[in-house]
């Protein structure tokens, strides 16, 4: 068990790090609104687009699963009980979770907007981020 969290801890903090990585102009990777910019939207389909962003949250959990990974950090280097690792942890995987879902559904709300060709267009963006991450991720 106690090899099983330490991997979990290892991957959520290695996973995180990864997330925040910038290219090599300095800036972030291609955004969601830098992938939907490439897409040629028509002036309805970006007003669809500016409804959907306005109805977005106003803020992620992602400072609440920050906070959490330092707690677990934190009580990791301590004496803290495996029961208690092991609940911060959970806790942690609950609010990713929430947060991929979340992420899901407004992607789903996006698919709604576009047109096929625009769907094969993002997905091709999404793929081309994916592979420029874990090529970041593999050096």
């Amino acid at each position: 068990m106690k090899r099983s969290l330490v991997l979990t801890l290892f991957l959520s903090l290695v996973l995180s790090n990864v997330s925040f990585a910038k290219d090599k102009k300095g800036g972030k990777g291609m955004g969601m609104m830098q992938m939907l910019k490439e897409l040629d939207l028509s002036k309805e389909q970006k007003e669809k687009m500016k409804a959907l962003r306005s109805e977005a949250p106003k803020k992620s959990n992602r400072d609440e699963i920050k906070a959490l990974k330092e707690q677990l950090q934190q009580k990791f280097a301590s004496n803290a009980k495996d029961a208690e690792l092991k609940a911060l942890n959970d806790k942690i995987i609950d609010a990713e979770s929430n947060q991929r879902k979340s992420m899901y559904e407004r992607v789903l709300k996006i698919r709604s907007i576009l047109t096929p060709e625009q769907r094969k267009k993002f997905l091709k963006l999404q793929n081309e981020k994916k592979q420029k991450m874990m090529k970041r991720f593999n050096g």
